[in-house]
């Protein structure tokens, strides 16, 4: 694995959240944070996948987290895009083993498989991700989640998913972490009084 630095050294312009973002680490600043790899990892144990997909993997580190977790679970797989040829042969390495399909392909044209139970975006600029919503709202199963990388307030994509969801029966939540996760969810969600 690459060295790790602290998100206070790789985006300074962060620190406006008043997050402590020496406490999360990146490799660099395309690379998701080491420890929101982790927790996606998590996610996908804790509701057990059977499609994944991962727009936009770079060198892997968040792909071969789905990958350890899907081979915890003794089922499922991952398929996997980047546009940089370079980038995924580094991916390709990390999760060598695992149940990953890598693919060199663009997220805005690549052919979506269908009913897929988790899908994870981070690719390109987080303005630009906004487009492929649309494409994934129809393959997504009834399960369905999309965790979305880069949805701090310091970036737009956070803005445009609240002007596009309303009316769509999605919901999402907001994770502070250093550059924010988002994660959506169209699971119906009732709400009960607490019985004490």
């Amino acid at each position: 694995m690459p060295p790790l630095r602290p998100e206070s050294e790789i985006r300074p312009e962060s620190a406006s959240q008043g997050l402590p973002l020496r406490r999360w680490h990146a490799e660099d600043e395309q690379a998701t944070e080491w420890e929101v790899s982790q927790l996606i990892g998590y996610l996908i144990v804790g509701l057990q996948p059977d499609v994944c997909i991962e727009l936009g993997c770079y060198h892997g580190q968040t792909t071969e987290q789905i990958g350890r977790a899907i081979h915890e679970n003794r089922h499922g797989h991952l398929h996997a895009i980047d546009s940089d040829a370079a980038a995924l042969a580094v991916a390709r390495d990390r999760c060598a083993g695992l149940a990953v399909s890598l693919q060199l392909a663009d997220a805005d044209t690549w052919l979506l498989p269908q009913c897929v139970d988790f899908a994870f975006v981070d690719h390109g600029e987080p303005a630009d991700r906004i487009g492929v919503l649309p494409r994934l709202l129809e393959v997504m199963s009834s399960r369905g989640v999309i965790v979305w990388h880069d949805t701090g307030d310091q970036f737009p994509l956070r803005r445009q998913l609240e002007t596009f969801l309303p009316g769509t029966g999605w919901n999402i939540v907001y994770l502070p972490t250093s550059r924010g996760l988002g994660i959506m969810s169209s699971w119906p969600f009732t709400a009960r009084p607490l019985i004490v």
